[in-house]
């Protein structure tokens, strides 16, 4: 029979196998993954290639991706937090009491947590040009269009939800959404390559999304999702870029409850409350920012996110463990969904992985 170290082996094996399978076989171009657990690196590999078009470049551990919706949990759930931690903004407080909503209006009543687990009534179409260029406009019309649903009664993914916390962040913490961020969580953590709006430096390792006729190229740098990129790149929702190293330091403190090497970078009570289920009975379960994820022969929910880029992130507070599987899915172009498959396999992996 064999000994639970060899089993353990052996499961890490059978993942890093798939990973080759699913990269040799053009499912995906290429993808970087990590795995620990209990404070112990099981695999960090890069497999196949960041770059298809119009050269191929390998993909290397250190690769810089577009993280799209990752943003939400690595950026302004963090930011919340601290400026909660600071005394600056309570996650129960209104909206009334931020953009001088009256009384009546469709977010008045609203509050930070209802953004934060996609419960607030709006909708799920993000479409920001509508309302124009000047972003207080943009801010004014997501205030005043009417909700979807009465706020509390269901849960419906929306970006805007975020878009809004992004301006909370700039408003209560007196600077800009990658300001604040970078100096009170990314530069703590020892995050380096983690930015909005990377530096032209940095292009070389960057990992290359869509094709865009208009621009005769593959967006390098610039970010994917079209709602960010109207707003300047610098959004609650999307427009993060960072790699696989630098996920490891966040998802460590996370797992830590707010602690890195020494340091209480967030209150470790409210990292806590957002690692729980704060949508019970409303037909889907969402911490704060984060979604959740139901695994075979585990009994707690793993917390995660994806990301329409290709990018997601698991974090199992039961296990001790988390795994990030960053690929650029989109590249050349965003017709491949096996994105979905592999994302179930590799997460269902993993916890198989760490039981033995």
């Amino acid at each position: 029979m064999m000994g639970k170290e060899s089993q353990h082996e052996s499961a890490i094996m059978e993942l890093h196998r798939y990973m080759q399978q699913v990269t040799s076989e053009n499912q995906i171009n290429g993808a970087v993954l990590v795995i620990e657990a209990y404070g112990q690196l099981l695999l960090f590999e890069a497999y196949g290639d960041r770059q298809t078009m119009p050269d191929s470049l390998p993909m290397i551990k250190d690769t810089i991706f577009d993280l799209a919706s990752l943003s939400k949990v690595v950026a302004v759930l963090p930011a919340v937090l601290h400026l909660a931690g600071e005394g600056k903004l309570k996650l129960v407080q209104t909206l009334s009491s931020i953009f001088s909503l009256k009384a009546g209006e469709p977010l008045a009543k609203v509050t930070i947590v209802d953004l934060l687990t996609h419960q607030a009534g709006l909708s799920a179409q993000t479409f920001l040009k509508q309302y124009g260029r000047d972003k207080e406009q943009i801010i004014r019309g997501i205030c005043e269009e009417p909700p979807d649903y009465a706020c509390r009664t269901q849960v419906k993914y929306s970006n805007r939800g975020f878009v809004l916390l992004g301006e909370i962040i700039e408003r209560v913490g007196g600077t800009t959404l990658d300001q604040y961020v970078a100096k009170n969580i990314w530069h703590p953590l020892g995050m380096t390559d983690t930015c909005y709006n990377p530096s032209p430096v940095l292009t070389s390792r960057i990992a290359p999304t869509e094709f865009i006729p208009e621009l005769g190229a593959c967006k390098k740098g610039i970010v994917h999702d079209e709602n960010a990129e109207w707003l300047g790149g610098v959004a609650g929702h999307a427009g993060v870029f960072s790699t696989a190293g630098d996920l490891v330091k966040f998802c460590r403190m996370i797992l830590d409850l707010g602690r890195y090497e020494g340091r209480q970078l967030l209150p470790a009570e409210l990292v806590k409350e957002s690692l729980r289920n704060h949508t019970q009975g409303l037909g889907e379960s969402r911490g704060f920012g984060w979604d959740t994820f139901q695994v075979q022969g585990q009994t707690e929910p793993v917390f995660g996110h994806l990301g329409f880029t290709g990018t997601s992130l698991w974090i199992s507070p039961q296990k001790e463990c988390f795994g990030i599987l960053l690929t650029n899915r989109v590249h050349p172009d965003r017709e491949s969904q096996q994105i979905r498959t592999i994302r179930r396999n590799v997460l269902q992996k993993m916890i198989q992985a760490v039981r033995c």
